[in-house]
């Protein structure tokens, strides 16, 4: 997931990041002190799945920079932060997700996200569209039993024992396909859906087709986060 957050007190915002890194979710995050910095940053056109935006903030406070948000073309979810509960109900006229009184604790930021992965991202009918010869392709996630890259060609390779090769910059397609829970990746050139794992070690992952592919020492937590996923779907499926 794409996060960011704006806090004018830097300590405050750390504190929030600290909270997001220590989750277990997969997360990058950027800090902003500023409302117009926040701005300035969604027009460029990144993708921002949650906003964290402090309400009391001087210059334009949470609320008016989640209109301007909005405003601006910004579909992702907002959530509020703030010392007290007058500014729920108006929290919800620009549609956020959630409201959080400061400070967070590690309990309500994984509260957020879990409900986040659950409502916005994990859907079966989730699917890529790539180039393939001059035409749009869509490749549905759930189809896919891992993505790797071999001499700057990018291959998805099915779980149904086909593939699909496109000539893309694969750390593109590798940051599209981590916003959705399912998928880790274990090397620089391989990106697994964890739904498609049968078996897994400290150093190799084993598909369900029963390809096996290296876990490098940049990705040595791979094992952990995986088993972290399995509880948290272990206990959604209840």
């Amino acid at each position: 997931m794409n996060i960011l957050i704006c806090d004018n007190m830097p300590e405050e915002a750390a504190e929030l990041n600290a909270l997001l890194q220590d989750s277990g979710f997969q997360v990058h995050t950027n800090q902003f002190h500023h409302a117009p910095d926040v701005l300035d940053f969604i027009r460029t056109g990144t993708l921002v799945d949650l906003c964290f935006l402090d309400i009391v903030m001087p210059e334009m406070n949470g609320i008016k920079l989640a209109e301007a948000l909005r405003q601006s073309g910004y579909a992702g979810e907002i959530v509020f932060l703030s010392t007290s509960k007058e500014y729920g109900p108006e929290s919800y006229t620009v549609g956020a997700f959630s409201y959080l009184l400061k400070p967070p604790t590690s309990e309500s930021v994984r509260d957020v996200l879990f409900k986040l992965e659950q409502s916005h991202i994990c859907t079966d009918q989730a699917e890529l569209w790539v180039d393939i010869s001059g035409r749009k392709k869509g490749i549905q996630y759930r189809n896919i039993s891992y993505v790797e890259v071999i001499r700057h060609v990018v291959y998805f390779r099915m779980t149904d024992g086909g593939e699909v090769g496109v000539n893309a910059t694969f750390s593109e397609i590798a940051a599209e396909l981590l916003l959705d829970p399912r998928f880790i990746q274990c090397h620089r050139s391989f990106v697994v859906n964890m739904q498609d794992i049968d078996e897994i070690s400290e150093r190799e992952i084993v598909t369900r087709s029963g390809t096996r592919i290296a876990i490098s020492r940049t990705y040595r937590n791979t094992r952990n986060k995986f088993y972290k996923w399995k509880f948290r779907k272990g206990h959604t499926d209840e």
